[in-house]
């Protein structure tokens, strides 16, 4: 072989791993030859994903969820009020909602006024991220779309513990953290607080209303 597994290569192949956490173990069949399994910490799986911004916020969004990305102008949407927008995609009109609004939620969320949005919301034309999940789809409105990248996953930090749709974060090249939307839970949230889920005086798009936290 090009490197035979001699003992200084089995002790320098097990002081790498032993750095990261991971395990090496060895199997070896007469006649079959010998079979290296290598373990890794989750910490160490990578993510290919897609960078957003929402005003001063930076997301990323696993790409795997993502059919499309779309610019929209208010002239396109299918239906528009100051509760909700729906947007035609295709041979579907799928529901829009604004990210921005969630986070400012999840940091507010006695009383939080929807007619609160961010100033970048209203230029022309708009960021719409679409998700396919489970077969629904939906848009998410976001001031800024950046680049894709494929970056390794860290756990989540206390900090964010208590972001319901964040699962992990990755840092981006300039070596800052961005939190990675975890987005079936997002999807569920944007049903359960802003649509179905006891809260049906509010939809989340443009402003207007106000829900209380229940």
């Amino acid at each position: 072989t090009l490197f035979p597994y001699t003992t200084l290569f089995r002790s320098v192949v097990k002081s790498n791993i032993d750095k990261i956490k991971g395990t090496i173990s060895i199997k070896t069949e007469k006649d079959k030859g010998t079979t290296f399994s290598l373990s890794f910490p989750i910490s160490l799986s990578t993510l290919h994903g897609l960078f957003v911004g929402c005003d001063i916020y930076k997301l990323f969004i696993p790409t795997n969820y993502i059919s499309e990305v779309k610019h929209a102008v208010m002239a396109e949407y299918v239906e528009y009020s100051s509760l909700v927008k729906m947007l035609k995609v295709r041979d579907e009109v799928i529901p829009v909602y604004n990210l921005w609004q969630l986070i400012q939620f999840y940091k507010n969320p006695v009383d939080f006024d929807f007619n609160l949005v961010s100033p970048l919301f209203y230029q022309e034309p708009h960021n719409i991220v679409i998700i396919d999940y489970l077969s629904q789809k939906i848009g998410i409105r976001v001031c800024h779309i950046y680049s894709t990248a494929t970056l390794i996953v860290q756990s989540l930090p206390k900090i964010f513990a208590e972001q319901e749709f964040l699962q992990g974060v990755v840092f981006d090249e300039d070596y800052s953290m961005v939190p990675i939307v975890n987005v079936p839970e997002l999807v569920r949230l944007f049903a359960n607080v802003y649509g179905d889920g006891g809260r049906r005086d509010v939809i989340l798009g443009g402003g207007g209303g106000k829900i209380s936290k229940t």
